[in-house]
């Protein structure tokens, strides 16, 4: 039997609630009124179903542990490059959930805040010597990124980031993710790590994107 035109909106939105609404009418084969209102007979907010979507993948990927999560954390200055399994990232990324993914991790600047970033991708990455940022790892064939998503989180400091940045168990993190695409697809996933103390994260109705700047009292406070 062939999926009427609500249940196409309503798949639409459950699988992929960062969709606009003009995206999900299109997928649907309505108009973007209609979706608006069988979004409301349901019940159903594109806002909520994004932070319940950012807060199933985190704890999926049982990140959001407190004290007890554990980070491979690299030398000062160093990079790291190692192979894990993460299957809520391989959904993400439209690969396999059994794919291993690369993750590439190191201590870096982001608008002159000290942190800890990561790229997880599923292709293979090539290392180099002198890197500004980590998507430098991707393979040239990627082509030109651009962000798909983005979201923040505040999540307890790791005990690892703790003895690092002298912050204490209940100290919380920003822990920025973006999703990079190319013009075929989903190319990897960066997440950044930064004390939540003395930074903010901005964006602008024109730009969009999430920005992390360094907290004035006078402007945000």
């Amino acid at each position: 039997m062939a999926e009427s035109i609500k249940e196409r909106i309503l798949r639409a939105a459950q699988t992929d609630p960062f969709l606009s609404v003009e995206a999900i009418a299109r997928q649907a084969g309505t108009t973007q009124q209609y979706v608006r209102t069988i979004l409301s007979e349901s019940g159903l907010s594109l806002t909520r179903l994004r932070r319940e979507y950012v807060q199933n993948m985190e704890q999926r990927l049982g990140r959001v542990r407190g004290d007890g999560e554990e980070l491979n954390l690299p030398e000062e200055g160093g990079l790291e490059i190692r192979q894990i399994s993460a299957p809520q990232l391989a959904r993400l990324l439209q690969v396999r959930e059994d794919v291993p993914l690369s993750q590439a991790s190191r201590f870096a600047a982001k608008a002159g805040a000290q942190g800890f970033a990561q790229l997880i991708t599923a292709l293979p990455l090539t290392l180099k010597g002198d890197i500004t940022d980590l998507r430098e790892l991707l393979p040239t064939s990627t082509g030109e990124l651009s962000i798909g998503r983005q979201w923040a989180v505040v999540v307890p400091a790791p005990a690892a980031l703790q003895s690092v940045w002298g912050v204490g168990s209940g100290e919380p993190l920003f822990r920025l993710g973006t999703l990079w695409v190319a013009h075929h697809g989903p190319m990897a996933v960066e997440f950044f790590w930064v004390p939540a103390r003395g930074h903010a994260i901005t964006w602008s109705g024109q730009g969009g994107e999430l920005c992390l700047e360094m907290y004035k009292e006078t402007a945000y406070g």
